[in-house]
């Protein structure tokens, strides 16, 4: 009996000292660091693009990256369905291709975890009327607390524009199931529905001038 407590003592022992070590050995940042090499080309080391069409990936939130890379993931270059959320870009298809759900987490865990990218120069100017429309969501300085919706702020003025026209263009076709497009989102198609040129460079400059921390 004195044998049996004795072990079961020690057993209980090594699982106080070894959990730890067990608990810290996997670390997803560190293992989403080592994948983020693949998309050092376009989105850069540190989560922050050369490319002004390139969005920058630090400092996004967890939830928003996991949500965008699953919308790759999901093959998006062939028709979407109707009102459901899609993205369809070739390179980022191919990029993503044969990612594990664990794979993408770790990816969201790294960019997530890195500095966002701060503004080149701040636009000292009154918020544009257009902005209060995103501000329920986005934030009016493009920074807000839901989990899954993007944060703007400093983002790429270029690449904001692409998408808004993107999400525009969804809206247009909305009644196409057939349409290949290349980027959907049941609320924020609608949303983009009548925007005008002038209205989404005012959002994107307003946005990409916002200070991300």
């Amino acid at each position: 009996m004195g044998v049996g407590v004795s072990r079961i003592r020690r057993i209980l022992f090594g699982l106080l000292v070894l959990t730890p070590a067990v608990a810290h050995a996997y670390d997803p940042v560190e293992a989403g660091g080592k994948k983020a090499v693949q998309c050092a080309p376009c989105h850069g080391l540190n989560g922050i693009s050369r490319y002004p069409s390139m969005p920058n990936l630090a400092g996004q939130k967890r939830d928003v990256l996991m949500a965008q890379i699953g919308a790759f993931l999901e093959k998006p270059s062939r028709p979407s369905r109707s009102g459901a959320a899609s993205r369809s870009e070739g390179v980022m298809e191919h990029s993503v291709e044969g990612l594990s759900e664990k794979g993408a987490l770790d990816l969201a865990f790294f960019f997530s975890s890195l500095p966002c990218a701060l503004p080149v120069r701040q636009i000292p100017s009154t918020v544009p009327e257009v902005v209060i429309r995103c501000s329920r969501c986005h934030g009016a300085n493009g920074r807000n607390t839901y989990k899954n919706v993007p944060d703007l702020a400093g983002q790429k003025k270029h690449y904001l524009e692409n998408q808004i026209r993107a999400l525009r263009e969804s809206g247009l076709v909305a009644n196409d199931p057939l349409l290949i497009r290349k980027r959907s989102h049941p609320m924020m198609g609608p949303q983009a529905l009548f925007l005008t040129e002038s209205e989404i460079k005012s959002l994107a400059a307003h946005f990409a001038s916002q200070t991300c921390r």
